[in-house]
């Protein structure tokens, strides 16, 4: 139960704290066509958060989400929603910067960091996001998918 408790509790912080921090490996493959359909406003339906310890799944859980994302025409955004993983409840909430680079969306709040976000699913209406981080003190890699619905 202690173990379980530490993912938790590792899960929340580190989607928080890192949510707009670089990082770039993907587990899944990145659409293929030109990401034209993000400007618009976003319902966060859901999410997967998946913790890999040496190549190998030590957890996988949903993320129920509430709440909504913006990506405008001029390419800043604003993000206002919360998230729960296995009952800790986190608020992302902030506006941002953002630019396509090939199949990804670099988001930028301003700070020194960046967050790179492979887009997995481009769709008129769906949008599927994908980011990963790599916790080297645990050595645990983290990964997160977000759906998005258009509002």
């Amino acid at each position: 139960m202690k173990t379980f408790r530490l993912f938790s509790t590792l899960l929340c912080l580190v989607l928080t704290a890192n949510l707009f921090t670089s990082c770039q490996k993907d587990k899944v493959t990145p659409n293929e066509e030109a990401q034209d359909n993000i400007v618009g406003n976003w319902e966060v339906m859901d999410g997967i958060a998946t913790v890999y310890s040496e190549g190998t799944i030590v957890y996988e859980g949903e993320i129920n989400t509430s709440g909504d994302m913006s990506f405008k025409n001029d390419n800043t955004g604003r993000a206002n929603f919360t998230m729960d993983v296995i009952g800790e409840v986190e608020e992302v909430k902030g506006d941002f910067t953002w630019v396509i680079d090939g199949f990804e969306i670099v988001m930028d709040k301003g700070t020194e960091d960046e967050s790179r976000w492979a887009i997995i699913d481009d769709e008129a209406n769906q949008q599927s996001l994908q980011f990963t981080y790599e916790d080297d003190e645990n050595e645990l890699e983290v990964e997160f998918l977000l759906h998005l619905v258009r509002k």
